[in-house]
């Protein structure tokens, strides 16, 4: 098969797959009658054109035939689909990720700047509704949004210490188990991330107690258990701050967060399961309060807030390096409470604006834009869709 034959077969499979359900199905058992794809077509041409699908698309396919099933929801289709959209920089499965409200009253929302330039919400999320453990009621009113990666969204119940990973996109959620531990006099935070090399998502959940060190447990998915770390391995001042709308950035397989210490930014790597420290730019203030750790493009970006409310964003060229810092940009003062994120090119960031709403700064132009979105921000995260936990047998459906 000569590669423009391959090319023109594929592009003519996909324009066919795209209109209806019952074509597919034809495919398969009309082989004979059909200008399309036979029955007994290779599976590396199938696979290949399967890949070019969207994500809705590829869950509905799974239920044309046994074959497909098996193959969608195969852990290396799911891996090669979920580069596939990140190399191919696919915009139609990019989105921002808003949570809305405060923990009493909370709605999920996906926004996509590709279609909606003016930040008009796309659409609720269908949230589970029928989800309970022994501890509490699985309601979005009772979570914060911990982060998102590949696709899933890590939720957090921080009163209980529960946590649920769920792909909003194909309908299924993990609860983690309950820790050995808990806090009775203190605090809990969670963190989210992903380790590349064995294709395994983590959490990281650390029970803060008064006077006493933190314990920290990692739950993975692929163990589907929780593990303590070793006392001694945790670093005598590793306290999380007792904010739940502060972050953990994962940039280059790691989590960050502003450390207790004056200029450092802890770490801890997800793949060795160790701490770590970055040093800040020398030239940044000792207001930790005023320190926000986020990713630039793939890079670890710091963001330090002034007395005077403006915003100086620093980012580092060469991860580890802290002779790398560069600043980026500043943007002037404005009335805004604090950094969100950045927005998909990273040619803007945007904030929570004081009061209700948003606003975007353009980081070359200094133009502020207020945003359309009239709502309490809780969080904001960028948001890619992916088939993972699809064939996951220990995810639940709803």
């Amino acid at each position: 098969m000569t590669s423009i034959f391959r090319f023109s077969l594929i592009n003519t499979v996909l324009v066919i797959f795209r209109k209806s359900r019952r074509l597919c199905q034809n495919i398969i058992s009309e082989s004979s009658h059909t200008m399309a794809v036979p029955g007994n077509f290779p599976e590396d041409l199938i696979e290949e054109i399967l890949l070019k699908l969207p994500i809705k698309s590829l869950i509905r396919f799974s239920e044309v035939c046994k074959s497909w099933n098996s193959l969608i929801k195969s852990p290396n289709f799911i891996y090669t689909q979920l580069n596939h959209t990140i190399q191919s920089n696919n915009q139609n499965d990019s989105h921002l990720l808003l949570l809305e409200g405060l923990l009493s009253s909370t709605k999920i929302f996906l926004l996509h700047p590709a279609h909606n330039p003016t930040f008009d919400v796309d659409k609720k999320l269908t949230e589970p509704s029928a989800i309970n453990t022994t501890a509490v009621s699985f309601s979005l009113k009772n979570f914060s949004v911990v982060g998102t990666c590949n696709g899933l969204v890590c939720l957090a119940n921080y009163i209980h210490g529960v946590a649920v990973i769920w792909n909003p996109i194909v309908r299924k959620y993990v609860i983690l188990p309950s820790c050995s531990v808990r806090s009775l006099s203190g605090f809990v935070r969670f963190a989210f991330g992903y380790v590349s090399r064995t294709n395994d998502y983590k959490v990281l959940k650390t029970v803060v107690c008064d006077q006493k060190p933190s314990h920290v447990e990692v739950w993975s998915l692929a163990r589907g258990s929780w593990m303590s770390l070793d006392a001694a391995i945790i670093p005598p001042d590793f306290k999380p701050r007792d904010y739940s709308y502060l972050r953990y950035p994962f940039v280059n397989g790691a989590l960050h967060w502003v450390g207790l210490r004056h200029g450092v930014i802890m770490t801890f790597d997800m793949s060795t399961e160790l701490f770590g420290e970055i040093m800040m730019p020398e030239v940044v203030t000792r207001d930790a309060e005023n320190k926000f750790i986020s990713k630039y493009r793939e890079s670890l970006a710091l963001l330090c807030k002034s007395n005077e409310n403006s915003i100086h964003i620093w980012v580092m060229k060469e991860y580890g390096s802290a002779d790398s810092w560069i600043q980026l940009s500043t943007l002037p003062q404005g009335s805004w409470t604090r950094p969100l994120c950045f927005t998909e090119s990273c040619d803007e960031l945007v904030l929570q604006r004081d009061g209700v709403g948003l606003q975007s700064v353009d980081l070359k132009s200094k133009t502020v834009n207020k945003l359309p979105v009239n709502i309490y921000l809780y969080s904001m995260n960028s948001y890619t869709e992916s088939l993972v936990l699809l064939g996951d047998s220990n995810a639940v459906s709803y």
